[in-house]
């Protein structure tokens, strides 16, 4: 009984000198996903504790901590056996095999070339998919019209797209299909407007949309 009794305290304070250390690689206090995620990589994925800071060293270079990515970075290690201290930093490669499939098909469509993506690129794919829960489809969409409008890539020029779509309770390819096919409807049959009447009556989406990439 004292014998377990004294693995246990070992084990905690163990335990308590890693959260200390991994909250010193993250910059802030561990909120309680974090300790989740921690306890999850000992004990679930039997990861050593060096191997968990190195695992956090990881995540900080690619500048998420989504539980979900957790998971499933967490899974990719596992298989592969990855330990970075004796492979030294991971090869662009290796960081571009766990980069999330949407952020992908989002540098696809804005015609990034294959990198590994940066902290505010993430920034913005935690919003689009966890904020806004849009479908990969339509934030794709959004990056090829952001294409068409400006002829550049831009993360902040797609958000406020998606940003008006959410609005407008718009969330899948299908809705905004569905919604632009029956505009196409509305507008046959109505009269073209002279080029003056138009230019007094047209509305200002395009101008509100800049303006929001502005805040």
């Amino acid at each position: 009984m004292i014998s377990g009794l004294s693995e246990y305290l070992d084990n905690q304070e163990s335990l308590s000198a890693l959260f200390a250390s991994i909250e010193q690689i993250v910059g802030r206090p561990l909120d309680s996903q974090l300790a989740q995620d921690i306890i999850m990589l000992v004990e679930e994925y039997e990861f050593d504790h060096d191997r968990v800071r190195e695992f956090f060293e990881f995540l900080k270079d690619k500048g998420t901590y989504n539980p979900t990515y957790i998971r499933k970075t967490a899974d990719t290690w596992k298989q592969n056996d990855i330990r970075l201290c004796e492979q030294g930093v991971a090869s662009e490669q290796e960081q571009l095999n766990n980069t999330p499939e949407t952020m992908l098909l989002i540098f696809d469509a804005l015609k990034i070339q294959h990198r590994v993506p940066k902290d505010f690129e993430y920034e913005y794919y935690h919003r689009w998919v966890e904020e806004y829960q849009m479908d990969p489809l339509l934030i794709a969409e959004a990056c090829k019209k952001t294409l068409k409008s400006i002829d550049s890539p831009s993360f902040s020029y797609a958000n406020a797209i998606l940003k008006n779509w959410h609005d407008s309770n718009i969330h899948t390819l299908e809705e905004y299909q569905r919604i632009e096919a029956e505009r196409g409807e509305n507008r046959q049959g109505v009269p073209k407007k002279n080029s003056f009447r138009n230019f007094s009556e047209r509305t200002y989406d395009y101008e509100k949309l800049l303006n929001s990439i502005k805040q």
